[in-house]
């Protein structure tokens, strides 16, 4: 940032913010997230300060974050959330460590239900009127990554084309591992609003010289609400991911994607073997009381039965509840309350066939 002119540039200039956020869980049956390791309650602050700056057409971002647990024996965890520099306007370089994300967070997204995911890379955006063009590239734990992703707005729907490959051959090594995620989201807004995804990915392994083994699985998501009125917007979805079944199973890798986000906020189930079809229904209420509530329910299923190592575990029913409470125009209240019912035995590691998650948080934005 030292490098700007920024006294050159009398209109543009330097800004600064501060995001605190600080959380209690505890839960009463079962275990949180279904690790007995993590005990029955636990609370933890993410703080994150960050300074811009932009002179001309060359921008800035630096910021820290630290993140701990209230635990009593805690140092925290202090490290260089960002730090990218940005050249360009219509035609944009980004260089350094930054967020990416793509559409609403499934495939890539921030994660900030955690304490945020940020990649070391370059970004190359391009935007004319109503079409975008975002080619990324990273590289991970002896991997690479690149992302190209397009995506356009015609007659109120927006069209986004996701494409992401991952690869260890520039590394090298014994063992060639390789992804490729490909598909099509589209959304449209209003009181009639809908959503719809779909992906194809396939991962392929070779180990010396023997002959690649390929997997492959696919995604779907389709949702569609109406605004009944300010106080009831009731949205439908339902969400299948296919499963093989054979010893080949492919499980459809959403590792970059958000937490919590998908398949009930507890995030108790994944798509594993068998496979996973999620029936949701959500909605918010509007102004109740001094603030916002809103609810989600699911219904777990197996895509698969059949399929190799599909016992069913985690397979039920969900419940989700969220009230926020506006303090300030920075600070804000959330009390949340998930509800999780095994429709199977259960899992090896749990004792309970129900498992609740009751959050209180506090941000801070400025």
């Amino acid at each position: 940032i030292g490098s700007l002119p920024f006294g050159n540039a009398a209109a543009d200039g330097v800004t600064t913010g501060v995001d605190s956020r600080s959380r209690g869980e505890y839960t009463e049956m079962g275990n949180i997230q279904g690790n007995a390791a993590n005990g029955n309650y636990r609370a933890n602050q993410r703080t994150r300060v960050s300074i811009d700056g932009k002179a001309g057409d060359v921008s800035a971002s630096v910021s820290a974050q630290e993140g701990h647990s209230w635990d009593g024996g805690s140092t925290g965890d202090l490290n260089l959330y960002e730090a990218w520099v940005q050249w360009g306007t219509d035609l944009t370089f980004r260089a350094g460590r930054q967020e990416f994300a793509m559409d609403e967070g499934r495939l890539m997204g921030h994660d900030d239900w955690n304490h945020g995911r940020t990649y070391d890379g370059l970004l190359i955006g391009y935007g004319s009127g109503d079409y975008n063009l975002n080619i990324f590239a990273t590289r991970g734990e002896g991997s690479d990554l690149f992302v190209l992703n397009p995506s356009t707005s015609m007659s109120g729907i927006d069209i986004s084309v996701p494409i992401m490959y991952v690869t260890n051959a520039i590394g090298g090594g014994d063992t060639d591992v390789s992804s490729l995620t490909a598909g099509l989201y589209a959304k449209s807004e209003g009181d009639l609003s809908w959503r719809g995804e779909g992906y194809f990915q396939q991962n392929s392994i070779a180990i010396g010289d023997a002959e690649a083994t390929t997997t492959s699985g696919m995604m779907v998501s389709v949702a569609l609400g109406y605004k009944v009125s300010d106080t009831m917007s009731p949205t439908l979805n339902i969400d299948y991911t296919g499963a093989a079944a054979d010893e080949n199973a492919h499980f459809f890798d959403t590792e970059m994607g958000n937490t919590h986000q998908y398949n009930g906020a507890a995030d108790m189930v994944t798509a594993g073997a068998g496979g996973l079809i999620d029936v949701g229904i959500s909605t918010g209420f509007g102004k109740m009381g001094p603030g916002s509530l809103s609810a989600g329910f699911h219904y777990f299923m197996l895509a698969d039965a059949d399929a190799v190592d599909a016992d069913g575990a985690g397979v039920g029913m969900e419940l989700d509840l969220d009230y926020s409470i506006k303090i300030s125009d920075v600070l804000n209240l959330t009390i949340s309350e998930y509800l999780f019912i095994d429709g199977d035995e259960g899992a090896a590691d749990r004792n309970v066939s129900m498992h609740d998650l009751t959050m209180v948080q506090l941000s801070l934005a400025l």
